[in-house]
């Protein structure tokens, strides 16, 4: 090695040694700014399906709008636009329906004249 630095000189070495320590940083560097990109990106895409399933949401929560007076209602008394919420309810949010249909036996149940009705329909 010594025969290596007397036969290129010291400056030489030294600029070589630079040249390749700069040239290692600008690669180091662009992968780093490659790899900030990629996670630029992958944070939009994830605040754009956030943002997708909130709005999702928020639609969701506007057809139950007003609807708790449909579900608290009797049967009987719902109007047109009260009962054509119900229908939205029954395809859209079948579970909240079903919910409605138990309240809605178990009102049935309760104003039955005779206990021995109520209890064989409870036993159902």
């Amino acid at each position: 090695m010594h025969r290596f630095l007397s036969c290129r000189g010291p400056d030489r070495v030294k600029n070589s040694a630079r040249r390749a320590a700069e040239n290692e940083f600008r690669r180091l560097e662009n992968e780093f700014k490659k790899d900030e990109e990629e996670a630029e990106k992958e944070q939009e895409e994830i605040e754009k399906k956030l943002n997708e399933a909130y709005s999702q949401l928020k639609a969701r929560a506007n057809e139950l709008k007003h609807t708790k007076y449909a579900l608290g209602m009797n049967p009987e008394n719902l109007s047109d636009g009260l009962k054509d919420k119900l229908k939205i309810i029954e395809i859209s949010h079948p579970d909240i329906y079903t919910a409605y249909q138990l309240k809605e036996e178990l009102r049935a149940i309760l104003r039955m004249k005779s206990r021995e009705l109520a209890q064989a329909e409870l036993d159902k």
